[in-house]
């Protein structure tokens, strides 16, 4: 019976689960969890003492003359920054020869499009895309075929090296 005590109290220490009102064989379990501030359980014989604890990260709360920040990490919301990266690539047949004058879109989630053509050599680069946003890249040429024509990235950060692989038709 202690054993079952100790590894239930623990079970709920551990995953931050109450366990509360639960009764039965002589033992009685309150709730003790690291989250909920600490607690106490016993069952006559032996007992276990938690201590107040923090959560894994929260925001602050404040009042008259105090902050108090909980969690171990300082929370901070995420929100986009005013930061641009480039993304740039190649559009060229699966023999790595570049494609010329293919022409690139890229769409933005607000309905704005930005486009561009590939070098000589089947280059692209589009500058100043804002960071953290989703952009979805398309690549067009009359009478080639794309094996994937749309590609959707995330652009936290610069993009290199994002071929298209086409081929004539």
């Amino acid at each position: 019976m202690r054993n079952r005590l100790l590894i239930l109290t623990m079970f709920s220490t551990l995953l931050s689960v109450g366990v509360c009102g639960q009764t039965g064989g002589g033992f009685t379990i309150t709730q003790a969890t690291i989250a909920g501030g600490g607690g106490s359980a016993s069952n006559g014989s032996s007992s276990v003492a938690t201590t107040s604890g923090q959560s894994a990260a929260g925001p602050a709360i404040s009042g008259p003359g105090v902050v108090i920040t909980s969690g171990f990490w300082k929370y901070s919301a995420l929100v986009p920054t005013a930061a641009m990266v480039n993304i740039n690539g190649r559009v060229k047949r699966a023999n790595g020869q570049g494609i010329p004058h293919a022409i690139l879109t890229l769409s933005r989630a607000d309905g704005s499009m930005r486009t561009v053509k590939t070098s000589p050599f089947g280059y692209y680069q589009f500058d100043q895309v804002m960071a953290g946003e989703m952009v979805v890249l398309g690549v067009s040429l009359k009478g080639f075929t794309f094996s994937q024509p749309i590609i959707a990235v995330v652009a936290d950060d610069e993009i290199v090296d994002l071929d298209f692989i086409g081929e004539v038709n």
